[in-house]
């Protein structure tokens, strides 16, 4: 038997899609964003909810506010230019007096919050 069940998927995000529907429903989660781990260092942290954002549904930074001077900044996209602009934006945040870790961690919780709002789930 198909581990996705009976259900027709015809994209690599409809198999996403469903395979976190049937994960959630088997560990009892109530959200996409149960499981994830707090621990993780915040750049895997934020990216992992950003897909499980995306496979509910929810658009991110790049649909909602089409933030052109990042999108220019690693323009090609490649892991080079995505490296260098990563490199910059950490520079800018020390020089700055920020704690960079920090600040994206924060930003972390927003996203998850923002995430649990938009399938309706509970912020507790």
């Amino acid at each position: 038997p198909h581990v996705l069940g009976d259900v027709d998927v015809s994209t690599a995000a409809e198999v996403e899609s469903r395979w976190e529907e049937l994960k959630r429903a088997e560990k009892g989660r109530e959200s996409v964003t149960d499981g994830i781990p707090p621990g993780l260092p915040a750049l895997a942290l934020v990216q992992k909810l950003a897909r499980r954002g995306a496979g509910v549904g929810l658009a991110g930074p790049l649909a909602t506010s089409g933030d052109s001077l990042v999108v220019d900044l690693v323009q090609p996209v490649s892991p080079e230019t995505l490296a260098s602009a990563l490199e910059t934006l950490v520079e800018l945040g020390s020089r700055a007096g920020l704690d960079v870790e920090g600040v994206l961690r924060d930003r972390a919780r927003d996203v998850r919050e923002r995430i649990r709002e938009h399938e309706g789930v509970s912020l507790t």
